[in-house]
């Protein structure tokens, strides 16, 4: 069975469990004490709850290209259906699909305990635990894309973790092999991740926000892996990558940061990936970091809780403007390994209707290094985005 022919047959099990899922439970709403509709669809009785949400992303881009040929397009950058809740007390369950280009791809898929003090446990598929901008939820994020130093961040992967959150602290581990659908073999020691952040000044608006990741992934059965860059748009081609050859694991660190007070806000990561190759075969040390900063005009602060930042609630009737600016900067090369540099900047609009609507526009000015040529397009790209 080919590779599609498996992602075919594994998307449509994923949208029938998901239509039966859901669809049980909208029966079962019935039974429960209590039905509310703020927000997305809720129900919930002693011990039980379920709670359908979902988000609606749609983009547009404009191309001012270079040299890479680069097409004017727009595209559903997501369409997520999820169900979440509790069952008794201390067990509940998260199940995300995504149907963005055609196929039902699961994202957050797991069950969860929460019967410790201040801790959850997670078992199945979830963000592992590393940077503040992987770890925000995209319907938070800043700007449309996460910068692209983010490339090196683990994602959505099937595993076990463990998370406690402390009065301005929290702790996140993990033991992860790959996302699902992307096989099950690994060649070396399962993969590691985790994230402490320290919240020294936590306020209504006012914030510090300190915190350190740490990985240890081990690669696939061929030895190799794979970085590669869009310039933070994902309706563009990828400009810079390489693919390095006789590798026995990485090791990855991640230092972030971020200061609020009001409407104001400052953000910023720096991420290194060791390459430990092979005996006879030189290591390299990739890595890359971003800076942005963002003001509301209509004096909004940035929620934050946990380590991460949250949804941001207009003051007004009118909605909230938010100006933001940001800097990133992705360096793939280091001794034998040429995989080219990238550089944007970014400016953006966002608009946000109420807590659930938010129009962003982003203006990015490109710089790319591949060694044989720099390419210097700039895009002008759009979104349209509710969620429930």
């Amino acid at each position: 069975m080919t590779h599609r022919t498996r992602h075919f047959f594994l998307g449509g099990f994923l949208y029938q469990a998901f239509a039966a899922f859901c669809l049980a439970l909208v029966f079962a709403g019935s039974a429960f004490a209590e039905v509310t509709t703020r927000g997305g669809l809720e129900a919930g009785s002693q011990g039980f709850s379920f709670e359908l949400h979902g988000r609606i992303m749609i983009d547009a881009a404009l191309f001012d290209q270079d040299i890479t040929p680069m097409e004017d397009g727009i595209e559903v950058r997501r369409a997520r259906l999820g169900v979440e809740g509790r069952l008794y007390e201390n067990w509940g369950y998260l199940l995300q699909v995504d149907f963005a280009g055609g196929d039902a791809e699961a994202k957050n898929l797991f069950i969860s305990y929460n019967g410790l003090d201040n801790a959850t446990i997670f078992i199945g598929q979830f963000k592992q635990f590393f940077g503040l901008a992987e770890r925000t939820s995209t319907k938070y994020i800043t700007f449309m894309e996460v910068a692209s130093p983010m490339v090196f961040a683990p994602s959505y992967r099937l595993g076990v973790g463990y998370l406690w959150t402390g009065r301005n602290m929290t702790f996140g581990g993990s033991v992860y092999g790959n996302e699902i659908g992307a096989g099950t073999t690994n060649d070396g020691p399962v993969n590691l991740s985790g994230r402490f952040t320290f919240a020294p000044i936590d306020g209504a608006e006012r914030l510090l926000h300190l915190g350190v990741s740490v990985a240890r992934e081990s690669v696939n059965d061929t030895h190799s892996v794979t970085f590669a860059a869009r310039p933070e748009s994902h309706l563009a081609p990828k400009l810079i990558g390489t693919t390095i050859e006789h590798v026995d694991h990485l090791l990855e660190l991640g230092l972030e940061a971020a200061w609020v007070t009001g409407p104001f806000s400052l953000q910023g990561e720096y991420i290194a990936t060791r390459v430990q190759r092979s005996s006879g075969f030189a290591d390299a040390t990739l890595g890359g970091y971003y800076l942005q900063a963002s003001y509301f005009l209509t004096g909004e602060s940035r929620p934050y809780q946990h380590g991460n930042f949250g949804r941001v609630t207009p003051l007004g009737n009118a909605g909230a403007w938010q100006l933001a600016l940001r800097f990133s900067h992705l360096d793939l090369n280091d001794g034998p390994i040429h995989g080219g540099d990238l550089g944007d900047i970014t400016f953006g609009v966002n608009y946000y209707v109420n807590p659930h609507v938010r129009f962003m526009m982003n203006l990015i000015k490109v710089r790319a290094d591949t060694g044989a040529y720099v390419d210097k397009p700039y895009i002008l790209q759009f979104r349209a985005q509710l969620d429930f």
